[in-house]
């Protein structure tokens, strides 16, 4: 486990008043004259005092050498220097005389045993440089006879490119040839193509007349291009003729499968289809009919909508400021904090989320209701700005209790001038503060 430094202080003083004090028993202090150490025994004016390291250097003479505990500093110094940094297994000479056999003669063992390896690796390196000369030469001849055969292969190659291109171009003659005779049997094709699109195939199935003709008029699948928009022709013949539409509004279209009149006329009141914008009396329950005026008759018809019950910038005034709502069971709140002028009042269910706010120089009281009294929902926040010289009081119903934040003690509270502070309900009749100027 590790242990944090600790640092430990000792009563000290000079020689003086070190000599006179009398501490408890074990008590350690220092003597700052003589930097000695003094342990008290309860009895001694000054304790017992312990000499320091210059004054056991001075009491050591000749006499003292010999007897029982006596340490010779110096030697111990001399033996920690011979040591030096020699690791654990070779810092005594019993050690040292294990680790080389014994042997008094141990430089010239070393030097017989090197010059000996010397001589052998020598020899070795003379045998692999001869296996190395032998190699590179059986390498030479592999050379030389790999570069034959490869001029041989490249010969052989040649030969084969060139009867390769020989063949190719063969086959490009015939490839021609065959496509010179395709394209003469297509030319054939196509003046035989031309030549079948006469009249003996009028009436063959799938066959399309794109000529305008009156013998194709009324075929099946058959359309006029002339009577199109892009030709604006619009002739007798064509009217009755299945798919045909007269954009041209005439007596003769009316009752036509398909027809629209888009002119509002009394004939066309009742046909299928027809919906006539015009508010009319004779229009109200047609199918489709739609009133967009805002009548008696019209409430409460399926799809009837009555503007004037939306929010729109018209009513803006009316509705501003009104908004009464909740959002997953939580009223929705302000994008401001709605002011409220503080007085000797009971605080009310509409001034959730509002603030008050005091500039009087007497003293005001804001009392907090029971949650029987009034019912403030969970997470209710009030807020009290005192600008005035005069105090405001939060006084609290009987079953109230109120807490400022970080004491755990209900009491009343005192905002003082130019105090503020939040209240916010957090249980039945349980209420939270906090803020500044708060007493």
């Amino acid at each position: 486990m590790a242990v944090a430094n600790v640092q430990i202080l000792h009563k000290r003083g000079n020689a003086t008043v070190s000599s006179t004090y009398i501490g408890p028993v074990g008590e350690i202090t220092i003597d700052t004259t003589s930097d000695s150490i003094r342990i008290q025994d309860g009895l001694t004016a000054g304790g017992l005092l312990l000499p320091n390291a210059a004054v056991i250097t001075g009491n050591i003479t000749q006499a003292n050498v010999g007897m029982r505990g006596y340490v010779d500093y110096s030697i111990s110094a001399n033996i920690a220097a011979l040591v030096g940094s020699a690791p654990g297994i070779l810092d005594t000479l019993g050690e040292i005389a294990d680790s080389i056999n014994d042997d008094a003669n141990v430089f010239v063992t070393l030097n017989n045993t090197i010059n000996l390896g010397n001589t052998i690796q020598t020899e070795q390196m003379l045998a692999g440089n001869a296996a190395l000369a032998f190699a590179n030469t059986i390498q030479s001849e592999q050379i030389v006879a790999a570069n034959t055969a490869w001029a041989f292969a490249n010969t052989i190659q040649s030969e084969q490119i060139v009867a390769a291109n020989t063949a190719w171009a063969f086959a490009n003659t015939i490839q021609s040839e065959q496509m010179l005779a395709g394209n003469t049997a297509w030319a054939f094709a196509n003046t035989i193509q031309s030549e079948i699109l006469t009249a003996s195939n009028i009436g063959m199935i799938g066959y399309v007349d794109n000529s305008t003709t009156t013998a194709n008029v009324g075929m099946t699948g058959y359309v006029d291009f002339a009577n199109t928009v892009q030709a604006s022709v619009i002739t007798q013949a064509n009217t009755g003729v299945v798919g045909y539409v007269d954009n041209a509004v005439t007596t003769a279209n009316i009752g036509m499968v398909g027809y629209v009149d888009n002119s509002t006329t009394t004939a066309n009141v009742g046909m299928v289809g027809y919906v006539d914008n015009s508010t009319t009396t004779a229009n109200i329950g047609q199918i489709g009919y739609t009133d967009n005026a805002v009548t008696t008759a019209n409430i409460g018809m399926v799809g009837y909508v009555a503007s004037q019950s939306h929010y729109s910038n018209v009513n803006l005034a009316t509705y501003q400021g009104n908004i009464q709502s909740t959002v997953n069971g939580y009223a929705i709140g302000y994008k401001n904090i709605p002011q409220v002028t503080a007085g000797n009042v009971t605080i009310a269910l509409t001034d959730s989320g509002k603030h008050y706010y005091s500039t009087s120089t007497a003293p005001t009281t804001l009392t907090v209701p029971s949650n029987a009294n009034v019912a403030f929902p969970t997470g209710t926040a009030i807020s009290i700005v005192n600008k005035g010289t005069g105090n405001v009081t939060l006084a609290l119903e009987v079953e109230v209790s109120m807490y400022l934040a970080g004491n755990a003690t209900t009491s009343t509270r005192t905002i003082t001038t130019y105090g503020m502070a939040t209240l916010m309900k957090v249980a039945t009749d349980a209420w939270f503060i906090n803020g500044n100027g708060i007493v």
